[in-house]
């Protein structure tokens, strides 16, 4: 091995083909370290759950819920409802909107025990930083807790909250704030900050009378568009079809730098062995004589 290597040294000093070859070779090998790291991307982007909040035209019916329980590769379905909260924590407080979803959903996604009389808001990290800022830009009591960086998976908060809810009054008077506590939990897990997100749970019986849209949970997403193909078949409108369109763009753009990659690394090696083949008919005479 150490002889060979030797040789290989003499000669790409003496030979600009073996030096040619060379960088061939390491183009070659850089290529296919791209490769394997875009599909790494691929597959762990794939092998990842996919989820799409459905909306409807007409009236969304328990039968259209069974039937999207019972589709390939569903994992999870919730109704769900946008409103906006107020978070207090200790005297400063921040408004934001929070999705509300089932308890089981919450279980599922999270790993989360619910249990009753306990109220726990799920917000990612970047939702985190963002309420974190509002509340030290209104009172400076954002600087009392930990900075997003610092925040370790699964850390909670105790804090007081209020659900934001149009007045049933008749002089449509607002009725005073009632503000109850519940447990914050910031989600570090990198995988799940691609936006901001905050979620609670409400019961059922809640969700059933006001939920306006469904979250459905795929167990893995797909290349095809078979999911959505499916969904729109059922006559369901894709919310989040922004977030949805920029993942399978970021995916083709993924695919689009393996093919010109794996192009570049078979014509570095159609370049190598057409170079080696030059090269030793160039120097038979002389290795033949070395070998002598």
């Amino acid at each position: 091995m150490k002889h060979r290597l030797k040789k290989y040294l003499q000669f790409r000093k003496q030979s600009d083909a073996v030096k040619i070859m060379s960088l061939f070779v390491l183009i070659a090998v850089v290529c296919l370290i791209h490769i394997i790291v875009q599909a790494g991307g691929i597959y762990r982007y794939l092998a990842s759950p996919a989820e799409y909040v459905l909306s409807n035209q007409g009236l969304i019916s328990q039968k259209h819920i069974d039937d999207l329980r019972r589709s390939k590769d569903v994992a999870f379905v919730s109704r769900q409802k946008e409103v906006p909260i107020t978070i207090a924590y200790k005297n400063s407080q921040a408004a934001l909107n929070c999705t509300m979803v089932s308890k089981e959903y919450l279980d599922e996604r999270f790993g989360a025990s619910l249990t009753e009389g306990t109220k726990k808001i799920f917000m990612n990290t970047e939702a985190y930083s963002g309420f974190r800022q509002t509340l030290t830009e209104e009172s400076g009591g954002g600087s009392e807790l930990p900075e997003p960086e610092h925040i370790q998976g699964g850390t909670e908060f105790v804090v007081r909250y209020t659900v934001e809810t149009p007045s049933d009054s008749s002089d449509g008077m607002e009725a005073p704030s009632v503000y109850k506590t519940a447990q914050l939990i910031v989600i570090t897990d990198e995988t799940l900050q691609e936006e901001g997100f905050v979620y609670s749970s409400w019961e059922e019986s809640k969700l059933l009378k006001e939920f306006d849209s469904l979250r459905v949970r795929f167990e893995k997403h797909d290349l095809d568009g078979l999911h959505i193909s499916n969904l729109q078949k059922r006559n369901f409108q894709i919310e989040n079809e922004a977030v949805v369109i920029e993942e399978e763009y970021e995916i083709q753009i993924k695919l689009l730098h393996i093919r010109y990659r794996l192009a570049g690394v078979i014509l570095c090696l159609v370049a190598v062995f057409a170079l080696r083949q030059y090269w030793l008919k160039a120097n038979a005479y002389t290795m033949t004589k070395n070998d002598t």
